[in-house]
């Protein structure tokens, strides 16, 4: 399947699972839902179904649930909701209603995450061998997980994902156990090398000659490799693991993003570390290449980030919404509609303008600025 369908496929199953979270709730809560949308406008494609308006939209990097007197009365009135006599605002509810509503979607992709990791346990879970796993692993295989461009193994064409059977270069024959085997084979091949590879459920060989300056003081090919087997764990157990590797994953994200954070304040903040979604179809095109669990794998980190980033209390996430009704709790009435609006856009453009210097960093990783 071509990289750009897989991409847009993870991108709007997340966003969908985040969005029906705030749907639903709202939905159940008796809100009036006024638009359900993917991406952002101007709009491609829309439909109306009880009362709620289902759209497509042309920006693909994002997507919106329009809740009833939720962004003032003006915004509403240009999709023609006007109105109704007796009928409550998203304001009108309680704050206790209105929290749900807003922390619905960082659960649903939370909830999503755990659903992707748990089926993985059962699938089948990929891990490094040598971890410290309370099951047995299975299937161990030398695997390559990454080709550096512009060395020998870009040059033969081997894939990211081949796992790594034999190795011969004149009278010497390795069947390898770990990867330092296969680099220290490598390293000390004057000749060239046929590599046995498995890609894609087919046995090939590849001819390589081995290069100095990919490894310090080594002779090398430019991949990485690490060994790898599977683990398989009962389906009672599987959500326990899957919920385990969900808080993991989530801590880790949340402490990443806490430093990065500290680091800007501090005006030391390296926005080459972080992938705008250039860099996540990029590092997605890579993972492909591994298999559907690594997709699936990946796709769930990306739904814990997602999760972690929004409840981040900053205009325009669902953090910073909570933060004003917590406010507004706090104060014992609410506040001014239009200061309200006005902050969320503020902050919708800083956004914007912050994915922007991202994906430029993401179009230089890529050497397009050279």
């Amino acid at each position: 399947m071509p990289h750009i369908i897989i991409f847009i496929l993870v991108l709007s199953v997340l966003i969908i699972s985040h969005e029906f979270g705030h749907f639903i709730v709202a939905k159940k809560s008796g809100m009036r839902v006024l638009e359900f949308g993917l991406g952002f406008p101007p709009r491609l494609f829309s439909i109306t179904r009880g009362g709620t308006r289902y759209s497509i939209n042309l920006i693909p990097f994002g997507g919106f649930v329009k809740i009833y007197g939720e962004d003032g009365m003006d915004e509403e009135k240009k999709d023609g909701a006007e109105p109704v006599q007796g009928e409550k605002k998203f304001t009108d509810f309680s704050r206790k209603t209105q929290s749900a509503v807003i922390v619905a979607g960082v659960a649903m992709n939370f909830i999503f995450a755990w659903v992707l990791f748990t089926s993985g346990y059962i699938i089948g879970f990929p891990v490094p061998v040598g971890e410290n796993m309370p099951y047995s692993v299975t299937n161990e295989r030398i695997l390559i997980t990454g080709i550096l461009p512009d060395g020998p193994a870009s040059e033969a064409k081997i894939q990211t994902g081949s796992v790594i059977k034999q190795l011969t270069s004149g009278n010497n024959t390795l069947f390898p156990k770990t990867a330092n085997d296969v680099s220290t084979f490598i390293s000390e091949s004057s000749d060239a090398i046929t590599l046995t590879l498995t890609t894609k459920g087919k046995e090939e060989n590849i001819i390589v000659m081995p290069k100095d300056g990919f490894v310090s003081g080594k002779r090398g090919i430019g991949i990485s490799m690490d060994v790898v087997g599977t683990i398989k764990v009962p389906v009672h157990l599987a959500f326990i693991e899957g919920a385990k590797t969900t808080w993991k994953m989530s801590v880790a994200t949340a402490k990443g993003l806490g430093n990065l954070l500290y680091d800007a304040v501090r005006g030391k903040a390296e926005l080459a570390s972080v992938s705008g979604p250039i860099g996540i179809y990029s590092l997605l095109g890579d993972v492909s290449e591994l298999g559907f669990i690594y997709i699936l794998t990946f796709t769930a980190l990306l739904s814990v980030t997602l999760a972690v980033i929004n409840i981040v209390p900053f205009p325009a996430l669902d953090g910073g919404r909570l933060l004003f009704i917590i406010i507004e709790a706090i104060r014992g009435k609410a506040l001014r509609e239009d200061i309200v609006t006005y902050i969320h856009y503020g902050g919708f453009m800083l956004l914007l303008l912050l994915m922007v210097l991202i994906t430029y960093g993401d179009l230089a990783k890529l050497g397009l600025f050279k």
